[in-house]
């Protein structure tokens, strides 16, 4: 019975990596060169305990099925899971992760039984336990990889940084962590901007003229959160006063960020947040590549660097949320 040993140090935290190596999505990323995708049972998110997925993919030029269920959890110190059906006899994988001072180091402990009795020993010896050592070890490069990228996100927002530019920002949202999944739009015609500075009766700062003429808004999968087209902004402007626009959202209007257009300076605008309309209006920023910029490394809407930690920062800093 082959048993493959790995170990992987990865600069992150132990939730971290015991999250990653648990998702769905960031498995499917993992062995895109199997083309490998859930096709039954859970088929995204963080797999729990008891939950099975059904995997597809292709292996040896043959297209294959394989479920597999998590049999033992102990969060977030190890997960088992074991093959229900598929190609071999049978296997246990054992997923082990030991803290190591600021790091986390992942153990993996792969047991299978071939199929195919002698000859399956003999595809062992020939190349099998080879093929899978190498699946693992890449499974494991992505996962240290976003496991040390997202470690990344904080630093980045304390650090000091120029002003983002649309170079910038553009490059970091279609370069987005994969489990924000930007889709950026098309981009908004000249048509759009100038019907919007029609019912707006004035002109729209520059920088958002320009982020528009290159995405028309954008889409994610962070709780739905978008950047919104102009065509819906024009059509729920009358539900504000004169000078204000919705420009996001998330959760379909859960909550909102607003424009408020100043009305001394074509330049001068405010995105303002109010956390469901239940509390004080809070001015986050007056740029809005500043307000797409710390969406991306501020990794999302709810993270612990988010657009709402960055609210929050914001009323600690106007004396007005304590400590």
């Amino acid at each position: 019975m082959p048993v493959i040993r790995l170990e992987t140090l990865i600069n992150a935290d132990q939730k971290t990596v015991f999250d990653l190596s648990r998702s769905i999505d960031l498995h499917q990323i993992s062995t895109a060169q199997t083309n490998e995708r859930a096709v039954a049972g859970r088929s995204s998110g963080l797999i729990q305990l008891d939950e099975s997925v059904t995997w597809e993919a292709r292996h040896f030029g043959i297209v294959q099925k394989l479920t597999a269920k998590i049999t033992q959890m102990q969060e977030p110190d190890y997960f088992v899971d074991e093959m229900v059906s598929g190609a071999f006899r049978s296997f246990r994988h054992e997923h082990i992760f030991e803290v190591k001072g600021e790091e986390t180091l992942m153990i993996d402990v792969f047991t299978y039984v071939s199929p195919l009795g002698i000859i399956g020993k003999l595809a062992d010896l020939l190349f099998l336990q080879k093929y899978m050592t190498k699946l693992l070890e890449q499974r494991n490069k992505v996962i240290k990889e976003y496991a040390e990228k997202r470690l990344q996100i904080e630093s980045n927002i304390l650090a000091s940084q120029n002003p983002p530019t649309l170079e910038s920002v553009l490059y970091k949202l279609r370069n987005s962590p994969w489990h924000l999944d930007v889709k950026l739009n098309a981009p908004a015609s000249k048509e759009d901007i100038n019907q919007l500075e029609q019912v707006l009766n004035r002109k729209l700062p520059a920088d958002f003229v320009n982020f528009y003429l290159q995405a028309n808004g954008f889409e994610t999968t962070d709780y739905l959160f978008r950047v919104l087209p102009v065509a819906e902004i024009i059509d729920y402007q009358k539900e504000l006063a004169a000078n204000e626009i919705y420009i996001a959202d998330y959760m379909i209007y859960s909550d909102s960020w607003r424009i408020v257009l100043e009305d001394d300076d074509t330049e001068n605008y405010r995105i303002v947040n109010d956390n469901h309309g239940a509390e004080e209006t809070i001015t986050l920023t007056n740029s809005l590549f500043e307000f797409l910029n710390r969406y991306v490394i501020g990794d999302g809407v709810l993270s612990d660097n988010g657009l709402y930690t960055w609210r929050e920062e914001k009323l600690r800093n106007s004396g007005t949320l304590s400590n």
